[in-house]
């Protein structure tokens, strides 16, 4: 099955819009998920770094220059932007879990200089060395590294045609070599391919706290917003306050459309990840994990592994979509029979390594795989987020401008950022379960 994630998102949503009467089908908001148990438990990340102490609750009625809706990474880093340029300015942030209760603190750690969907190299370069500047700025500790990155192919055409369409400084690895370097008989060949980095991602979410404290940032956890009203001066209603704000930066990501706002724009997508206990030495060698570090299946659903530098062999994987644009997935038990059964097929002998940690994790997502970045409900609230899978670096980089943005410091990134011309519009339940469910379910039988 040899088609792009990208064709297969465009591909579906055409078909659904061409559909008679479907277009114009609007889905009434069933409104803000409130705080519970994430399905899965926390990441193997949460669990290494260092708990920090818990934050306050908004509890009574405040305003601010700028209240940011999100405490994961686009918003503590356009938090700690924002006061860098007006040290003035009081800047809320309010999150409705724990910071980095969403894809933050749940993703596979890789950093790579692409924004999705787009074929702008400079924009993500200078992406790149901003972050990289920041976390030397800032003494950023999240075990930032080099990856040692191979795309794994396991079809004879998906191998044939990447090896055919090498760029320049990346190598070919047959069969025969493969399964000497990393112990797996499942693949055709693989892809080498530089200038990935990688990190804790948990803790550079605890750095970006750090420093956001540091500068004054007042954040809020456990304050859903429930509503927002735009007008003169923005109000967000939690469960127990309100924010009278002048600006107002949605850092929602994946939670965005159950708020209310770009819900035709964006959806969430659900990914499961496990790994082994912490590896010793001998079994890092055997499975060629100093060699090849971070590898890739470019599937139409990506498959990621890794290691971290705990030591621990991971697996990240899509699991699919849940009805109603729900960042909550309820059947644990497939998901965790799924990575089990991707994770015993590549690697056979993972058995006798054991599986000790699993998680649950939820992105956002758009037709045309571009992030959305843009003013929405008014020209005084921004919406960052849907960065389609990789968004480390593009949450920074986004945040930096943004806060330049609002500080009336507008750069010719930020309109390069925004000139991505209009997202593909995609109706909302029951057409999108019915699309995306039942292709996400056929797709994970492979």
């Amino acid at each position: 099955m040899n088609i792009s994630r990208r064709g297969f998102l465009l591909g579906g949503g055409a078909s659904i819009l061409l559909m008679p009467g479907i277009a114009s089908y609007v889905q009434e908001d069933k409104g803000v998920e409130l705080p519970r148990q994430r399905s899965g438990g926390d990441s193997l990340w949460f669990e290494l770094s260092a708990q920090s102490n818990t934050l306050p609750t908004l509890e009574n009625d405040t305003s601010a220059d700028v209240c940011i809706v999100g405490g994961g990474y686009t918003g503590l880093a356009a938090s700690i932007y924002l006061k860098k340029y007006r040290p003035d300015w009081r800047v809320l942030v309010l999150e409705s879990h724990h910071l980095g209760a969403g894809a933050s603190s749940r993703n596979s750690g890789a950093v790579y200089a692409k924004f999705t969907g787009m074929d702008d190299r400079g924009l993500a370069e200078r992406g790149l060395q901003r972050f990289m500047a920041f976390l030397e700025e800032e003494s950023i500790d999240c075990d930032f590294q080099a990856a040692k990155t191979l795309y794994l192919y396991s079809s004879e055409s998906s191998a044939r045609d990447a090896r055919q369409s090498l760029s320049q400084g990346e190598r070919w690895l047959d069969h025969q070599a493969l399964k000497h370097s990393i112990a797996s008989d499942f693949y055709i060949g693989a892809k080498a391919s530089p200038g990935f980095y990688k990190i804790q991602p948990a803790g550079l979410l605890s750095e970006y706290r750090r420093v956001a404290l540091a500068l004054g940032v007042e954040i809020y956890e456990r304050s859903p917003v429930l509503a927002i009203e735009s007008g003169h001066s923005n109000t967000l209603t939690t469960d127990k306050a309100a924010v009278l704000a002048k600006q107002v930066l949605l850092a929602t990501n994946a939670y965005t459309p159950r708020l209310g706002v770009a819900g035709e724009k964006m959806f969430p997508v659900h990914q499961y990840s496990c790994s082994t206990a912490k590896l010793n030495v001998r079994q890092i060698d055997q499975l060629g994990l100093n060699d090849w570090d971070l590898r890739f299946e470019p599937n139409t659903l990506p498959i990621t592994f890794g290691l971290s530098a705990s030591g621990h062999f991971f697996l990240r994987l899509v699991l699919g979509y849940a009805s109603q644009d729900s960042t909550e997935w309820l059947d644990v038990n497939y998901a965790r029979a799924l990575v089990q059964r991707i994770f015993q097929e590549r690697y056979p002998h993972i058995n006798q390594l054991g599986i000790e940690h699993e998680w649950h994790g939820v992105t956002a997502h758009t037709l045309n795989s571009r992030s959305v970045v843009s003013n929405v409900l008014s020209d005084t609230i921004f919406l960052c987020g849907a960065y389609n899978g990789l968004g480390i670096m593009p949450s920074h980089y986004s945040a930096y401008l943004i806060a330049q943005k609002m500080t009336g410091n507008e750069s010719e990134d930020w309109q390069r950022l925004t000139r991505l011309g209009q997202h593909v519009s995609f109706p909302r339940d029951y057409y999108r379960s019915l699309m995306l469910k039942s292709s996400f379910n056929l797709l994970n039988r492979f």
